[in-house]
């Protein structure tokens, strides 16, 4: 076998390979010029191309990675892959644009220059319709969307380096797609108030719990699937605090509770443990953020109000006040990173958790508001669940 370095009659560089009395070219993306040291460049990267391929073909022939499946569809591959995944996790839906992009491309011939194409692709595609990858809508597909499909493709290649198909993965080399950066609203202790003092949109019942959930939503960071999903057993009154298993992420957190926070969802009865602290906003079929868009135009808050500038005021609030980084990933149940070594000596008491939390909101109260029905109790009908008021509930302000 020999694997040799050429160009063609253009300045193009390629793969002669000569294996088993066969001869065949692969294209390198690297070209020569007029320029003497970007040729000696693009020559030493030519070289290192080389070698790698031919220790590829090396291990291929002593059975260490699976030529058969190697020459099989990426997409195939990916689909696989996607497997048992819920429709939101980014392989699964990474599957509609490999099918618009480029359904036959085998795993083998993915390369930088392919790659390079598909996240222009990415770019510049529009949204596939739910019902069918078919579809689309006129929406284009945002930077951070794109970069999540790549990265999700990534993944996905590197699944098949760790299952033996392929050698190495040939993103390796390649740059993610940039996301620009954009200013993220969240809510101050000014605009907390004037909400506050706002009458919500929505009527009834089912408004008042979507205003006490955003409020118990500021003062506890947790993200909306996780306030839906929130039941009693995951609400310890007595150290003041939630411990449960986060929907998206899957962790466990443990956030302390202010009184603030507690005093939002008190109730005189003792609630079923399995019940939901918010079922009213778990069960409507409103879409909720056209509501909280609303309220915030009412209360003449220029800003894109949404469930997630709930988690983001808290966390904007714990940084003002002095928490640190590590305490502000802890409460909100974001993945520690590079402090996952720290996270693993330092133990954590809850007492810095606590600490931060309580200074973040000393003093600050959201007000709840009631018109005979509310948060039901046990398994009480909706029509038939009452509230009671907290008596001596002050309105926000900071003493």
């Amino acid at each position: 076998m020999g694997i040799y370095v050429r160009e063609d009659r253009g300045g193009r560089l390629y793969l002669d390979i000569y294996q088993k009395g066969q001869r065949r070219h692969e294209a390198l993306p690297l070209r020569l010029g007029d320029d003497p040291k970007e040729n000696r460049q693009h020559l030493r990267v030519a070289e290192q191309l080389r070698m790698e391929r031919e220790r590829e073909l090396a291990l291929a022939a002593d059975g260490f990675i699976d030529p058969k499946k190697a020459a099989g569809p990426l997409l195939d591959y990916a689909k696989k892959k996607a497997d048992g995944r819920g429709a939101g996790d980014h392989v699964a839906r990474l599957i509609k644009y490999l099918e618009g992009y480029d359904p036959n491309i085998s795993l083998k011939s993915v390369n930088p220059e392919w790659l390079d194409g598909f996240k222009k692709y990415l770019l510049t595609c529009k949204v596939p319709a739910r019902s069918g990858a078919k579809e689309t809508t006129e929406k284009n597909l945002s930077p951070q969307s794109a970069s999540h499909m790549y990265k999700a493709l990534v993944q996905v290649l590197t699944l098949a380096v760790r299952d033996r198909v392929i050698l190495r993965n040939p993103a390796e080399s390649l740059k993610g797609i940039t996301v620009p950066e954009k200013l993220l609203d969240y809510l101050d202790i000014e605009e907390l108030e004037k909400l506050n003092k706002t009458p919500i949109p929505q009527s009834g019942p089912v408004g008042e719990e979507i205003r006490t959930a955003f409020f118990f939503a500021v003062y506890s960071g947790l993200r909306v699937s996780d306030v839906k999903g929130l039941q009693w057993r995951d609400v310890d009154r007595v150290k003041k605090q939630i411990q449960k298993v986060m929907k998206k992420t899957k962790r466990v957190v443990i956030i302390p509770l202010v009184d603030q926070a507690l005093a939002l969802i008190e109730t005189p009865a003792i609630p079923n443990r399995e019940s939901l602290v918010f079922p009213l906003l778990a069960d409507t079929g409103i879409d909720t953020n056209k509501v909280l868009l609303k309220w915030a135009a009412r209360a003449g808050i220029l800003k894109t109000l949404g469930w997630h500038v709930a988690r983001r005021s808290c966390a904007t609030r714990l940084q003002e006040t002095g928490a640190d980084i590590t305490t502000i990933k802890r409460i909100l149940g974001h993945s520690p990173g590079r402090d996952k070594v720290t996270l693993g000596y330092a133990q954590d008491s809850g007492k810095q958790t606590r600490e931060a939390i309580e200074r973040a909101w000393a003093g600050i109260w959201l007000q709840r508001v009631y018109s005979g029905a509310g948060i039901r109790a046990n398994n009480q009908s909706p029509d038939k669940a009452k509230r009671e008021a907290v008596n001596g509930l002050p309105a926000i302000g900071i003493e």
